[in-house]
């Protein structure tokens, strides 16, 4: 019985050790943000090559392009 307690110390602080420090787990680049006056004249175009275009009022305001 004596031998289980070292196991259970070592398992809980296993636990203990928070997962954000795994290798994985780069913080992501955050998005950038666009401004529309008129929100309810958005409108997004998607393309056959994968690329998007997102116009606020008739003017582009976003262009997104898929490489390769």
């Amino acid at each position: 019985m004596r031998w289980l307690l070292p196991l259970l110390l070592l398992s809980l602080t296993g636990l203990a050790i928070p997962l954000e420090s795994s290798a994985g787990s780069e913080p992501r680049p955050e998005a950038p943000r666009v401004f529309c006056e008129h929100p309810r004249t958005l409108r997004l175009q998607r393309f056959e090559d994968r690329s998007a275009r997102l116009e606020c009022g008739g003017r582009v305001i976003v262009r997104v392009a898929v490489p390769g």
